[in-house]
């Protein structure tokens, strides 16, 4: 049996720490409140200057809706692609969302799209999604207030600097799944401004004064992170980067070149074989997952504010997630390749996924399948868009701006624009290309 997660895993070396911390808990008797230490360490870890713990990543990303007082039903823009409790959480703060669709590749908000829906909009909510980096424009954090929902993002660091720390507020989920969970449920966020830390840290504690507890300034809610689970995170955060180099070896392993902290690796499969293929890997004994099975936009509890985002649809009718966590085996990782490599089964093949796409969407993105016969191209300037590469056939070695990345047959790989790149294909190698941008038809035969 190969599990989608398994906690028991990175949890077993940490038992009798866990013990100790529930015996010093049972002694002090202190349960809620007190002088809890994670809030002090995660803004630490993350580079940020205040952070105020709070009971769950749902609680967190209300707080912060809360704390900028904006006038009931203004417009705050979600992606598409992400966990339900983003958009709750601006409909539970008396707010509209209004969903964007979503890069049909990453499921990342399409900042394109987003400037097609921006009339009327206060805030904006990027997800970093399954780990991945949600670049925000410097225009948007100019013109809108941005709270980043970076639950699945412990520990990405962009430049040197984790994610968040630049957004007005950035907002963290510790269930127990997640990179850095807690034993229960747990958030937090994090801010630059002394005035929403103040407003945020009274907001999650029933609006009570700083040094009156009794004295309720304003109306907040009751969402403290428990001190078992302040510490019981406190313990686990010494070992979020070994866990998440862990995270990367184990994509490695299925060929999938990532960078970012990996939360969910992700095949995209055509949307009428999705289900046969979770059906199938079941009776292997494998356990693949859905993230997420429906876009927020399609959910019956966001009809009120429904808008069409084709890509987020298509996204979450193709998303299949693998089974991944900090010391997977070798052998587990061949027991699923093995499973998706079913004679039976189309899913394999990214090129019919990307191939339906390209009819399906009216862009004028460039879809290029190029085929080697040993050959290398030198160094050149990836000039005009990101792209990404899926090795369909063969091996392919490519240097990125000096790393170099060796990509596996059904492997990926992104190659940021203005990166210098030089790539070099197996005999018999072929790749497919996505680009991220539109073109005009003289961009479009000029690339190809």
């Amino acid at each position: 049996m190969v599990e989608f997660s398994n906690l028991y895993e990175i949890h077993k070396d940490l038992k009798q720490e866990f013990h100790d911390i529930l015996d010093a808990t049972l002694n002090d008797s202190c349960f809620v409140g007190g002088n809890g230490e994670f809030a002090s360490k995660w803004r630490q870890y993350t580079g940020s200057d205040y952070c105020v713990t709070c009971n769950s990543g749902t609680d967190a990303l209300y707080i912060a809706l809360r704390a900028f007082d904006f006038e009931p039903h203004a417009r705050v823009a979600v992606p598409a692609v992400s966990y339900a409790a983003t958009a709750m959480a601006v409909v539970n703060a008396g707010l509209e969302p209004v969903f964007v669709d979503v890069d049909p590749v990453t499921g990342l908000m399409d900042w394109d799209e987003f400037h097609k829906r921006e009339e009327g909009i206060v805030c904006v909510v990027p997800v970093h999604l399954f780990g991945q980096y949600c670049k925000v424009p410097e225009s948007v954090r100019d013109k809108y207030v941005v709270i980043e929902d970076c639950a699945q993002a412990h520990g990405l660091r962009v430049d040197e600097q984790h994610v968040g720390v630049r957004a007005d507020v950035a907002c963290f989920s510790f269930y127990p799944g997640k990179n850095l969970g807690a034993l229960g449920d747990a958030g937090a966020v994090i801010t630059s401004s002394a005035t929403l830390y103040e407003k945020m840290r009274a907001m999650a504690r029933l609006g009570s004064s700083k040094t009156d507890r009794y004295m309720h300034e304003t109306v907040g809610i009751n969402s403290r992170m428990d001190i078992l689970q302040d510490r019981f995170l406190v313990a686990k955060l010494k070992y979020l980067d070994q866990w998440t180099e862990e995270r990367r070896r184990v994509a490695r392993l299925y060929g999938q070149s990532r960078d970012d902290v990996v939360h969910v690796l992700y095949i995209l499969v055509p949307p009428n074989e999705r289900d046969e293929l979770i059906r199938y890997a079941k009776s292997e004994g494998i356990q693949l997952n859905c993230h997420y099975p429906h876009a927020l936009c399609d959910l019956p509890c966001f009809e009120k504010w429904r808008l069409p985002c084709p890509n987020a649809t298509k996204f979450c009718a193709s998303c299949v997630s693998l089974p991944l966590y900090p010391y997977m085996t070798q052998e587990d990782v061949d027991k699923v390749k093995k499973v998706l490599d079913h004679p039976e089964l189309k899913t394999v093949d990214n090129k019919l996924f990307f191939a339906e796409l390209k009819n399906s969407f009216e862009t004028k993105r460039v879809f290029v399948v190029k085929n080697f016969d040993n050959e290398r191209r030198g160094f050149h300037k990836n000039k005009i868009t990101n792209e990404w590469i899926f090795v369909l056939s063969g091996t392919l070695t490519i240097e990125i701006d000096g790393n170099v990345n060796v990509v596996p047959t059904h492997g990926c790989i992104f190659v940021p624009k203005q990166s210098w790149i030089e790539y070099h294909g197996t005999p018999g190698t072929s790749i497919f290309v996505i680009c991220d941008t539109h073109y005009n038809e003289e961009d479009v035969q000029r690339v190809r």
